[in-house]
């Protein structure tokens, strides 16, 4: 059932009066909103960035950057919106990394141009002395359009670590030309070794060709050995055999020699024998004569 037609008539009455004011209020937030007062829904940011600068007669971010050090003079926020007003308002705010607000600057367009920016110092204010992660908020008519975030690096922990750095790639580098020497060192302590094998292979094959033949010689000389030990064997029973038979002839010998000496003894006896009787014979004859 319809609601309006069930209404006493000045309930009817009261509801058209409310219809049209709503209706009214309606015609007038368009009007007034086309009109009137430019429209943030038609904003649309196009790129958002941080720089080192910006040129001011091209408009243009010059040093495209998101890491800044602590010792630049400025860092820039750069915006590239369309369908933004004049009369219309635009808002930067800097905040650091515990979220502290530490720029907020609003100013009201007077031309419309497709390129905004804003900047603040690092080198010499608190945002040196406070590096992390800082942001930035772009509000247009108190919207939040787009934000963007950089980091502030300190400068003089960047110029430590890059000493370190340094002395690190120096020392690393010192130790590979240290290695890099060692290495042609026993390469070439290498090269005279496999000479040397190489030599002592062909000494090892030379000796190894004369063992063979001392081998030979040794098989040789073992045969020629047992045949002289059993030469010697031989002349060794023909010994032992003279012997017996040079003491039996020593024996023989010894007697012969006792006989003949006998025997001298004897004849000597006798030839004294015979020179007496001679003598004697003489002697007599002599004497006889005499007589």
């Amino acid at each position: 059932m319809n609601y309006v037609s069930s209404c006493t008539p000045d309930e009817r009455e009261r509801f058209k009066m409310c219809k049209k004011k709503v209706v009214s209020l309606i015609l007038v937030y368009l009007v007034a909103g086309s009109f009137l007062t430019p429209s943030v829904f038609g904003v649309e940011v196009v790129e958002t960035l941080t720089c080192d600068d910006v040129d001011t007669d091209t408009r243009e971010p010059l040093g495209t950057a998101s890491v800044f050090l602590t010792h630049v003079n400025d860092v820039f926020a750069w915006v590239s919106m369309s369908g933004i007003q004049t009369g219309q308002t635009l808002r930067f705010i800097w905040s650091s990394p515990g979220g502290v607000i530490f720029s907020d600057n609003e100013v009201t367009l007077t031309t419309a141009n497709t390129d905004y920016w804003d900047s603040i110092s690092i080198k010499g204010s608190w945002p040196e002395q406070d590096p992390g992660i800082w942001s930035v908020e772009i509000y247009v008519d108190d919207a939040l359009e787009d934000s963007v975030s950089f980091e502030i690096i300190n400068y003089d922990a960047v110029v430590l670590r890059e000493q370190a750095r340094l002395i690190i790639i120096e020392s690393l580098n010192n130790s590979i030309a240290t290695l890099t020497q060692s290495y042609v060192s026993i390469q070439e302590d290498l090269m005279t070794l496999s000479s040397e094998i190489d030599t002592l292979s062909e000494d090892y094959t030379e000796l190894n060709e004369d063992y063979s033949s001392l081998q030979e010689s040794y098989n040789e000389a073992n045969s020629d050995l047992q045949e002289l030990m059993t030469e010697y064997s031989t002349i060794q029973d023909s010994y032992e055999s003279l012997s017996a038979e040079y003491g039996s002839n020593s024996e023989e010998l010894s007697s012969t020699q006792k006989a003949l000496n006998t025997t001298r003894t004897l004849l000597y006896a006798s030839a004294g024998l015979a020179v007496t009787l001679l003598i004697a014979s003489a002697y007599l004859i002599y004497t006889g004569r005499k007589s």
